[in-house]
Formats: structure tokens, C-alpha cells, sequence
């Protein structure tokens, strides 16, 4: 049963109380001595503070029929407090950070997941959740334990509607050593974006195989020279699910005054854990390569499965697959898909703050199973967005997506899809 404030408002003005208060807890009564006061000023010194008002509009047209509506539409509010403090002085530096996010229904929101669900599945109209992330440094090496918004080859946090997916956990970050940046990671479950509480982990594709246990470790090398190179490994382990390796290898070229080409090469391999019977058999290989020409970019990408098995990744998340895209993964057995994309920023032309981009990706041989014929899909994705550069409106951005997916053989997959997000990021600090 989800637990909730007298209003998502006042979790967040929490929020910015607890962030308030720390700072004077960190500050040492009157007799304290200069140790004291230089740990208060580095802790307040070195923190930041942002919210951040975000709207989102999320309109589904179903192209399949029978369609369990017409439609999915929905509008709301949400809004995210988000501080950082500093460390305080010593050999080893303490802080914390906070994490508050609110949200509101504005209007409908039924099959769109943007809000949790009541019981009989209609969408709430409020929620929220506050939490905290403790830390420690000591040299270029930082522990924290608490909540994460993660951006890695092993974990990407989902924001793809209202709010935030979040994880929970220790993790270990060390800059210690030159060139060579080192990974851990104990986590024990994650929060999705339309929700208030922890879940054990699932996998994707498979929700009967739960885990409450995932451990993470690797680095990153970034070689010397102007070149840009870096490699990339990772270790995961989905606790009586799958182990699985990455390797990973980024390079830019400069080729001339405003051209460049960048390269991106990935390769998975997962296995099952020990006994387990999941279906997580696969090696997947991906690349991207993009050329860039002033304010324009042309990319290919391709992506082959290998192995039994789907690309095996957590639910609710966001795989680190090249043609993971909007809406699809591209990652079913056998599949084979390549993406087409072009990126244009209209600075070049004196419009700072005007993105746009559009791609499209396409996949064939998907595995059916036996006796069936081989499967194929398609998505379109359009991306048309304005970040106001200056002004009393700096800070402000808006942008437009647009989505087509088709599928020969996913009656669900067949649907157009709109999406306008307006976001107003204001520092506190």
C-alpha cells in the first residue's frame, strides 16, 4: 500500500528544509574551533541546489485492431528538487545530497504511464518521493550510499515521462589513478519513474525472474593523444539471473576546420548465473559512426543479436544498445537493425538553442520461434527542440517528439506517438 505526504508540495519544501538544515549541521556551535567553520564553509561552499519545473504531454494513437482504446493521453506536472552539497574539510570529506520529485495529473493519463496506478488501474492524481544520498571522499575516491540517477553501460536511469527512475544502493567512484577512471556498485533494487517505492529488480521480457541483488564493477581508460579514445569495461551480475561483460571503445577524429568523425563500438556477452534457467543467452554487438560537418550530423548504426536469447537488461530501464531508441530495443533474438540519423544545431546558423534531429531504425530476422517466419519492425523518431540561450527566459526549454513504430507480427507496436516536455530549470545555488 503506497504511503503518501499530506501533499507532494510539502515533500518538497522538505526537501529544501533538510538541505537548509544540513548546512547548518554542519555548521559547529559557537566554541567550535576552525576546523569546524572550514568544514561548514566547504560543505556549503561546494554544494548547488536546482529546481526544476518539467510538463509533459504524452499523446498515443493506436494503429492496431482490436486496440484497447483509441488512444493514451495525458498532461502533468511534475516538479524536482535537486541539492548537491559539498564535502566538509578533513582527510576524509562527508556530504549528502537530496533528490525530491512531485508530480501532478493535470488531465487524463490512462495507458501512458506517466502516474502510478490505484488498485482498479486508474492513475493517480499525485505523488512523490524524497531521498537521500550519503558520501564520503577521500582523495579522488568517493563512496555513497543512498539513491541513483545512473548514465552507464550497466544502468541507465529512466526519464522518458514525468519523473525520475531511481536506484538504491553503495556505489564506488575512484579518479585516483591518471587516465583511468574505476567503477563499483552493490545495488539492491530500483524505483520506476511512476512510482513511490522500491522494487526488487526484473528482468525485461520476463517479469517471473526477480532479483534483489546486483553488483557492478569496472573502469574506463582514456588514452592520451587527439584522438579522443577511450575503452570501457564493465562487469555485471544479476544475482541468480546473469553475469554479463561489456567492452566498450570511443574514438573523434578531427578531419578538418568544423568536421570530425567519431566512432562507437560495443559488445555484450551474457550468460545465465550459475543454475538459473533464464533466457538471457546473448552476445550482442553494436557500433555507431557519425560524421559532423558544421551544425550537421550524419549517422549509421547497426546492431546484431547473438546468442539464443533477447538482449537480457533490467525492466523499466534504458539498455546501452546503440539502437535502443523512443520506444524500442531493437533487441530481440537474432535480430539484426540498422539506425539512419541526422542532427542539425541551428547555431550554425545563428539560432543558438535550436536542435533538431530524426532517425530511423530498422530491424529484420527476429527469431518467432519454430515454425514461425522471421519478424520485422521499424521506428521513426523526429526530435525538434529550443533551449532559450539568454534572457529573462534563460533556463527554459521546450521540445517535441515525435514517434512511428510498426511491427509485422506485435499487434501492440503500431502506434503514433507525440510527446512535448517544457522544463524550467532555476538554480538556487
Amino acid at each position: 500500500m503506497m504511503t503518501r505526504p499530506s501533499s507532494p508540495m510539502h515533500r518538497l519544501a522538505l526537501c529544501a528544509a533538510c538541505a537548509g538544515g544540513l548546512s547548518l549541521a554542519a555548521v559547529a556551535p559557537a566554541h567550535a574551533d576552525d576546523w569546524a567553520s572550514r568544514s561548514a564553509a566547504d560543505f556549503w561552499n561546494g554544494s548547488s541546489a536546482t529546481l526544476e519545473a518539467r510538463q509533459f504531454y504524452f499523446n498515443r494513437e493506436f494503429h492496431h485492431q482490436p486496440a484497447p482504446r483509441p488512444g493514451a493521453v495525458g498532461l502533468a506536472q511534475a516538479f524536482i528538487f535537486q541539492f548537491n552539497s559539498g564535502y566538509t574539510a578533513g582527510p576524509v570529506g562527508l556530504g549528502v545530497d537530496l533528490l525530491g520529485q512531485a508530480g501532478y495529473r493535470l488531465h487524463g493519463g490512462a495507458g501512458t504511464n506517466i502516474m502510478p496506478y490505484r488498485t482498479d488501474g486508474s492513475p493517480e492524481n499525485e505523488y512523490a518521493k524524497l531521498r537521500p544520498t550519503y558520501k564520503a571522499k577521500l582523495g579522488k575516491t568517493t563512496v555513497k550510499y543512498g539513491t541513483f540517477v545512473f548514465n552507464d553501460p550497466f544502468a541507465i536511469s529512466d526519464y522518458t515521462r514525468l519523473l525520475q527512475a531511481t536506484y538504491k544502493g553503495w556505489l564506488v567512484e575512484s579518479h585516483d589513478l591518471d587516465r583511468l577512471a574505476l567503477i563499483g556498485a552493490r545495488l539492491s533494487g530500483n524505483q520506476y519513474a511512476n512510482a513511490t517505492h522500491y522494487s526488487d529488480f526484473v528482468l525485461n521480457r520476463y517479469p517471473a525472474y526477480r532479483s534483489d541483488k546486483l553488483v557492478m564493477g569496472g573502469g574506463t581508460y582514456s588514452f592520451p593523444g587527439a584522438l579522443g579514445a577511450s575503452a570501457t569495461y564493465r562487469y555485471i551480475w544479476l544475482d541468480g539471473i546473469y553475469r554479463q561483460s561489456f567492452y566498450g571503445l570511443k574514438g573523434s577524429w578531427h578531419t578538418g576546420a568544423g568536421q570530425s568523425l567519431s566512432g562507437d563500438l560495443r559488445y555484450h556477452v551474457t550468460r545465465p548465473d550459475g543454475g538459473s534457467r533464464a533466457p538471457v543467452d546473448n552476445r550482442a554487438v553494436d557500433a555507431m559512426l557519425t560524421y559532423k560537418l558544421g551544425g550537421a550530423a550524419f549517422g549509421v548504426g547497426y546492431q546484431h543479436m547473438g546468442g539464443r536469447d533477447p538482449f537480457p537488461y533490467l525492466a523499466r530501464s534504458t539498455a546501452y544498445l546503440i539502437n535502443f531508441v523512443t520506444i524500442n530495443d531493437f533487441a530481440n533474438a537474432h535480430e539484426r537493425s540498422w539506425q539512419y540519423r541526422f542532427d542539425y544545431d541551428f547555431a550554425r546558423l545563428g539560432l543558438p538553442g535550436l536542435t533538431f534531429m530524426t532517425r530511423y531504425t530498422a530491424g529484420d530476422h527476429i527469431d518467432r520461434g519454430a515454425g514461425l517466419p522471421a519478424g520485422r519492425e521499424w521506428e521513426r523518431n523526429t526530435d525538434i527542440g529550443y533551449a532559450f540561450p539568454g534572457g529573462p527566459l534563460k533556463g527554459f526549454s521546450l521540445r517535441w517528439r515525435n514517434t512511428a513504430i510498426r511491427s509485422s507480427y506485435a499487434a501492440a507496436n503500431r502506434f503514433n506517438e507525440n510527446r512535448l516536455i517544457l522544463d524550467y530549470v532555476l538554480a538556487l545555488k
